[in-house]
């Protein structure tokens, strides 16, 4: 006997990233690499699998054991995969104000306003 049972319709899931989006990436150090880089920016554009920011590169100073942002704005094109970890930040975070500052094993990120993100597994030590 056939059914005539027909399931609601969905409404499609809203895409996870999208743009305009803000974003943090860090990404994930390897045993092999000493390469510690993280990067701050806005989606200017995306596909399924990749994503592309225009922001600022942090770069891990290892004597001062803090990222340290370099001063001019640059786009990056990334995949979305296991080999970084993205943070969508709020859409009032100033990108260009982002510092990084150490408490202890933490890396505290933050635009001198509201935003405030706390790293633990990421921190660069």
């Amino acid at each position: 006997m056939a059914s005539i049972y027909q399931a609601p319709a969905r409404a499609p899931a809203p895409a996870p990233i999208a743009a305009g989006d803000k974003l943090y990436v860090a990404e994930i150090p390897r045993e092999s690499s000493n390469r510690r880089h993280h990067f701050a920016g806005e989606v200017t554009g995306l596909s399924d699998d990749i994503v592309r920011l225009a922001g600022y590169e942090f770069v891990y100073d290892e004597p001062t054991g803090n990222f340290e942002r370099k001063p001019w704005l640059s786009e990056r094109i990334l995949r979305l995969d296991n080999a970084m970890v993205f943070y969508v930040l709020p859409g009032d975070c100033v990108l260009e104000n982002l510092t990084h500052e150490r408490n202890g094993q933490e890396l505290v990120i933050t635009d001198g306003g509201a935003f405030r993100l706390v790293d633990r597994k990421y921190s660069g030590r």
